[in-house]
C-alpha cells in the first residue's frame, strides 16, 4: 500500500485539495478530470485507489509551484540561488522535485545548450508523482528534505534559471503557427493522424520523446500538444501544426 506522508500532508494543508490518482507504479493521472478535481489526503476514492498499490500525485497551480529537475547543474543553482525547501528525490534519476509557495501562471520547461528538455517549472496543469509512490522499476519515490515549502516570487524563479528557460516567445510562435496552418488551410487536420504517438511518453495533454527524426540525448527534446494541435522541437526551436510536420518528415526522407 502505498501511503500519504503525513509531512507532507501538513505541508499541504493550507493550500486546498492537491492530491489526485496516479496509475500503479507509473506516472500519469488515471481521472481524466484531474486538473479540475484534486482530492485531499483522506478521500475515500483516493485511499481505496492508494490502499490497491495505486500512485499519487501533487498538483500544482493555485500557489504551489514545483520545480523538477535531474541535472546536477540545475541542482547546485536552485541550492545557490533559491532558498531551501521541501525536496524529494526520483529512484530511477535521482531528479528532484522541488516545492514552492509561489503563484506561476504557466508551466515552464528547461532545456540546455544542446536542445535537450532537462527539467520543467510546473504550475497549473501540472502534477509530479508523491512521495511514497512507487516507480515503473520498483524504486520508491522518497523525501530527502521536509523542510516547510518556501516561498518565492515568479521573479526570483525566473532570475535563478533564465539561461535555460525556454522563452514564452517560441511556446507562443510554435501554437500560432499551428493555429494559422488550420486557419489558411480550412483542414481538419489532427497530428494523431500524422504523428504517431506510440514512443513517446504521456504527461497531462502532451506527449513527450525523442525526436522522431534526429532523436535526443535524454529523450525529452520532442513535445506534442493535443489541445493546441501542435509539435515543438526544443533542439531546433521549431514546430508548428499536421502540416508542417508532414513537411518536416517528407524533407528528411529526401535527405
Amino acid at each position: 500500500m502505498v501511503k500519504i506522508p503525513e509531512i507532507l500532508i501538513e505541508r499541504l494543508q493550507n493550500l486546498e485539495p492537491r492530491f489526485i490518482r496516479v496509475a500503479k507504479h507509473g506516472k500519469e493521472p488515471i481521472d481524466k478530470d484531474w486538473p479540475l478535481n484534486p482530492m485531499y489526503a483522506d478521500d475515500p476514492k483516493l485511499q481505496e485507489w492508494l490502499e490497491d498499490g495505486g500512485n499519487y500525485g501533487v498538483v500544482g497551480g493555485k500557489g504551489l509551484t514545483i520545480v523538477d529537475i535531474d541535472r546536477q547543474e540545475l541542482k547546485e543553482i536552485v541550492n545557490a540561488r533559491l532558498p531551501p525547501t521541501f525536496k524529494t528525490q526520483s529512484p530511477r534519476s535521482n531528479g528532484w522535485h522541488l516545492y514552492y509557495v509561489c503563484n506561476l501562471e504557466k508551466p515552464i520547461r528547461l532545456r540546455d545548450k544542446d536542445g535537450e528538455n532537462i527539467g520543467d517549472i510546473q504550475g497549473q496543469g501540472k502534477q509530479c508523482v508523491g512521495p511514497n509512490s512507487i516507480h515503473p522499476n520498483g524504486g520508491i519515490y522518497q523525501i530527502i528534505d521536509d523542510k516547510p515549502f518556501a516561498q518565492v516570487t515568479r521573479t526570483q524563479l525566473i532570475d535563478a534559471l533564465k539561461e535555460y528557460m525556454i522563452p514564452d516567445e517560441e511556446t507562443q510562435i510554435v501554437e500560432a503557427t499551428a493555429w494559422l496552418e488550420r486557419k489558411e488551410t480550412n483542414l481538419d487536420i489532427y497530428i494523431t493522424e500524422v504523428l504517431p504517438l506510440e514512443r513517446l511518453h504521456k504527461q497531462g495533454n502532451e506527449y513527450y520523446g525523442p525526436h522522431p527524426v534526429h532523436g535526443s540525448k535524454t529523450g525529452k527534446n520532442f513535445w506534442v500538444n493535443l489541445s493546441k494541435n501542435c509539435w515543438h522541437c526544443f533542439r531546433h526551436a521549431t514546430g508548428g501544426g499536421p502540416l508542417l510536420w508532414l513537411a518536416v518528415k517528407e524533407l528528411s526522407l529526401i535527405h
